[in-house]
């Protein structure tokens, strides 16, 4: 044990109540200034955006109110009262929050925000309970805060804060892989521009479009129109479940906030589980909340397989089993507003107004062929399969936080050391070099490579634009968005990246093997021919790469086939660049990407204006050649 002191609040840092400013005046709304209400402290444990945002003529309007810093914010009204939030930066908060700041010195912030997570229900008891349970700012300030020395409070943090930024990491890097998901989905879906057979935006390039009677607007020809109870692309879950042994986890509308399960502690077995325990979880399934006003979903899918074996599900959820190549883009349909406000209209009942199986014959999809499908399924399955294990990840980093939370605090374990065992690489959590392969793993290695890079040669050395460069830049996408392991080294190049090595390796290889071999000819851009046996790779095609790896690469040539040399450099440059901060544990904004480029890539970099950087990162989200942290970063190679 070691020693500690009860210090009130107020002697900790400075107590501000948020106030709202003169709503009557528009001008003190809409800039740069976070306005943060309860809504906010529902999500990570630092606050970085709010759906509100205040000008600085409406900050300094209540500058009394204001703060800044690094503070502590705490709900103390209503069912918000006791959640917790950090905020990092100068800002406002509504009247519902009190915040603590100008922390002094001898006291480590985030050691306050940790303990006040734990007092939530402390923080209801203590509250002036009228019809709304009230915590002034007064009893607020006099709450007494068991204070160990700094060292220990600096042990603790370091603990504890780890575990926590992981977390916001992975709900940040979700976020972001859901959002470019979704970009896609709307770009293809709603606004027609899916790649047409020359790769290019269907629509936008003047692809026949046939006018629906049932959404009273236009579709592509070809596309249909059906219902969602009865079509070609899912079916509806009736109830029942399997028999089984041991316990399961109940999983109530109640336990799912959006998209996320938030508690997984209600357990049941076969034989004693509530009459409404009756959904069997399948896999490649998407699922959503009956009752009206609830946009809670739920997919089932390969990072999710844990769902089939571990859980149940109320019949407060309704079920569609998708096929493999439909799974994402049913999901992105019930997540798209249409779904929502459609299912508010149709919903009925005296008490709870929900629907039923048979009301989903009232709403209409439109299903394309199966190969946009297929190759929309293909370009974004990486994305939500990660997204699903980093969300399971979450739990358990949580369980692990909520488990050392309580013991720290009471000093119930002693802090010896101030470091945990976290993992090394957030991007993926593998490590994907050379280092400790055996000598039969290298040769596979090299030999998928060369295969790859015959594949790759045979679609683009007839282009007038297929150059050196170009060949190389396709070969680090394709082994990255494909997630091919390859163990190649690419490191920061002028021109892109880079690994030397490996490219001289598979020049000389491809020409022994008389299927490829380099060119130099005088104002000849072409850096490749074929040889006698140039066919003799693909026998070896199948052995080498899936059917979702290949997918992934003939969506790489069909991409890069005609693009000049310095488009090809640019998306390559700015993909390692990305791919570098994920495999860092950061997930950036345009801007920090374009500025590594800039400034921390090669010099050569610089005359490429900023804002064609930035367009391309446009371009790369609705085309998904979005990097997921996988391989080795350009930096260390």
């Amino acid at each position: 044990m070691y020693k500690i002191e009860q210090i009130p609040i107020k002697k900790i840092g400075k107590v501000v109540t948020g106030k709202t400013p003169s709503t009557t005046d528009i001008k003190n709304f809409g800039g740069e200034y976070m306005f943060v209400t309860p809504v906010e402290l529902h999500a990570d444990f630092i606050i970085n955006e709010s759906q509100k945002t205040l000008s600085r003529k409406g900050l300094d309007s209540i500058k009394a109110n204001s703060i800044h810093g690094l503070s502590i914010a705490v709900g103390c009204i209503g069912w918000d009262m006791g959640n917790v939030a950090i905020i990092e930066s100068e800002c406002a908060t509504n009247q519902q929050i009190n915040s603590i700041t100008d922390i002094k010195p001898e006291y480590n912030p985030y050691y306050l925000y940790y303990w006040l997570l734990t007092k939530k229900q402390y923080l209801f008891q203590i509250a002036t309970v009228t019809r709304t349970p009230i915590l002034n700012k007064t009893t607020f300030e006099d709450i007494l805060v068991p204070m160990p020395e700094k060292s220990i409070q600096d042990k603790i943090v370091s603990l504890l804060l780890p575990i926590s930024k992981k977390i916001a990491l992975n709900n940040a890097i979700n976020a972001e892989l859901e959002k470019m998901a979704r970009t896609l989905y709307d770009y293809w879906f709603v606004q027609f521009d899916f790649p047409n057979a020359e790769g290019k935006p269907y629509r936008v390039s003047g692809g026949e479009m046939v006018y629906s009677e049932q959404l009273k607007h236009e579709i592509p020809k070809g596309w249909k129109v059906e219902k969602l109870n009865q079509n070609d692309i899912c079916s509806i879950i009736g109830s029942g479940i399997e028999n089984f042994d041991g316990e399961k986890i109940y999983l109530s509308t109640s336990e799912v906030d959006s998209l996320d399960i938030v508690n997984h502690t209600v357990f049941i077995d076969y034989n004693n589980r509530p009459d409404r325990a009756n959904m069997q979880p399948r896999l490649n399934s998407v699922w959503f909340a009956k009752m009206k006003d609830t946009g809670k979903n739920i997919l089932v899918n390969d990072g999710a397989e844990i769902l089939t074996t571990n859980y149940i599900f109320s019949t407060g959820f309704s079920g569609l089993q998708c096929l493999e190549t439909t799974l994402y883009y049913v999901w992105n349909y019930l997540r798209g507003g249409y779904f929502d406000k459609k299912k508010n209209l149709v919903a009925t009942g005296a008490t709870q107004q929900a629907i039923n199986d048979n009301d989903l014959s009232c709403f209409d999809i439109v299903v394309s062929p199966e190969p946009v499908l297929e190759r929309f399924h293909i370009i974004v399955s990486p994305y939500y399969n990660r997204i699903s294990r980093m969300k399971f990840e979450n739990k358990e980093l949580a369980t692990l936080r909520d488990f050392l939370l309580p013991l720290l605090m009471n000093g119930q374990i002693t802090v010896l050391s101030n470091t945990i065992a976290m993992p090394e690489n957030t991007g993926n959590g593998t490590d994907n070099t050379t280092s400790g392969m055996d000598a039969q793993a290298k040769k596979t290695a090299v030999f998928k490579r060369l295969v790859l890079s015959a594949y790759i040669l045979d679609n683009i050395c007839d282009e007038p634009t297929a150059g050196r460069v170009k060949f190389e830049k396709l070969l680090y996408l394709s082994e990255h968005c494909a997630q091919l392991p390859l163990y190649s080294e690419f490191h920061r190049a002028a021109a892109g990246p880079y690994d030397s090595k490996a490219l001289y390796a598979i020049e000389d290889k491809l020409k022994k093997e008389n299927w490829f071999k380099r060119q130099k000819i005088k104002d000849e851009s072409r850096a490749y021919i074929r040889m006698a046996q140039a066919d003799g790779y693909k026998s070896y095609i199948d052995s080498n790469l899936d059917a979702r790896q290949k997918s992934v690469i003939d969506n790489l040539v069909r991409l890069f086939k005609s693009l000049r040399t310095i488009q090809c450099e640019i998306v390559a440059t700015l993909y390692g660049a990305w791919n570098d901060f994920l495999i860092d544990g950061v997930q950036p904004t345009d801007d920090q990407i374009v500025d590594e480029v800039l400034t921390n890539w090669h010099e050569s970099k610089e005359r490429i204006d900023r804002q064609r950087w930035l367009k391309a990162l446009g371009w790369m989200r609705q085309n998904g050649v979005v990097p997921t942290g996988y391989g080795v970063s350009t930096k260390n190679s």
